[in-house]
C-alpha cells in the first residue's frame, strides 16, 4: 500500500493534491509543532494586482502542535475570505458552481485549525473526484520525531510504499525505511501548465492555491496536468 504524510495546510496547492492523488491512503499530520510563517494557516490566490496571501489568524504559542492551533476571533476572517474570492472570481461559471461547498466548511468551521484545513482538502478532493482516503496521524498512536515518526506512521497503516516530495531527500533518514521494509518513493512536484485566468493581464501563476485553479479550470482541470497524473 502506498502511503503518503503531509501536514494539514490552508487550501494548499496543486503538488499536494499530486501527492494524494499518487497514494492509496493520505495521513494529515496534524501532531507536529504549528509553523509559525509557513503554509498552515495562509496561501495565494489571484487578484487584479497579482498573487496575494489569504491568512487564517492564529492564537500561537511556543512548540504548539497543528491540533493545538485555535483560530483567532478577532478578526472576521472567514467573511473576509469569502468576499475576497468571491470578488476576485465570482464572474467564473467555476465559482458559481463550486463556493457553496466551501462556504458550508467556512460556516461550520470551529476554532480549530487543524479541523479547517482537513474538511476544506476533503471537500476539494470530493469536488475533483479524488477517491484516496485520508486519515489524521492523531487518530494513530504518533511517537517519534522526524523519520522515526513517518516510518512509525507507516507501518501502523501497513505501508509497503512511502511516498515522500522531493524535499524529503534532504531530512529524511532513508535507512529506516529500508530496515523496516518500506519502500521509499520520491514525488517531484508537478505544476500545472498554464490555464486561462479571469485577470488575463496578470497571466497565469501556477503555484497558487487550488481554489485559483478550480474557480478557472473547473471540471477540466485534469487536462492542464502535464503528465495526466
Amino acid at each position: 500500500m502506498r502511503v503518503s504524510i503531509h501536514q494539514p495546510q490552508y487550501l494548499p496547492w496543486y503538488p499536494y493534491f499530486q501527492k494524494i492523488i499518487a497514494s492509496d491512503l493520505f495521513i494529515y499530520l496534524d501532531t507536529v509543532d504549528f509553523q509559525k510563517n509557513g503554509l498552515q494557516n495562509r496561501n495565494k490566490i489571484l487578484t487584479n494586482s497579482g498573487p496575494a496571501w489569504l491568512t487564517v489568524p492564529v492564537k500561537q504559542k511556543l512548540k504548539q502542535k497543528i491540533i493545538d492551533t485555535k483560530i483567532s476571533k478577532v478578526s472576521n476572517w472567514k467573511e473576509k475570505h469569502m468576499k475576497t474570492l468571491s470578488f476576485n472570481y465570482g464572474k467564473l461559471e467555476n465559482f458559481k458552481n463550486y463556493h457553496s461547498f466551501l462556504w458550508n466548511v467556512y460556516a461550520e468551521a470551529s476554532d480549530s485549525l487543524a479541523e479547517l484545513n482537513i474538511a476544506l482538502t476533503n471537500q476539494i478532493l470530493n469536488l475533483m473526484n479524488i477517491t484516496t482516503p485520508t486519515i489524521m496521524s492523531s487518530q494513530l498512536d504518533s511517537f517519534g520525531v522526524s523519520t522515526e515518526l513517518i516510518v512509525n506512521l507507516c507501518r501502523q497503516v501497513g505501508a509497503t510504499t512511502y511516498v515522500s516530495g522531493n524535499g524529503g531527500k534532504n531530512y529524511l533518514d532513508q535507512s529506516l525505511f529500508s530496515s523496516s521494509g518500506i519502500h521509499l518513493e520520491f514525488l517531484s512536484p508537478l505544476l500545472p501548465n498554464p490555464y486561462p485566468t479571469v485577470y488575463t493581464d496578470v497571466g497565469c501563476h501556477c503555484d497558487l492555491s487550488i481554489v485559483d485553479f478550480l474557480f478557472n479550470c473547473g471540471d477540466t482541470w485534469h487536462t492542464y496536468i502535464p503528465s495526466g497524473i
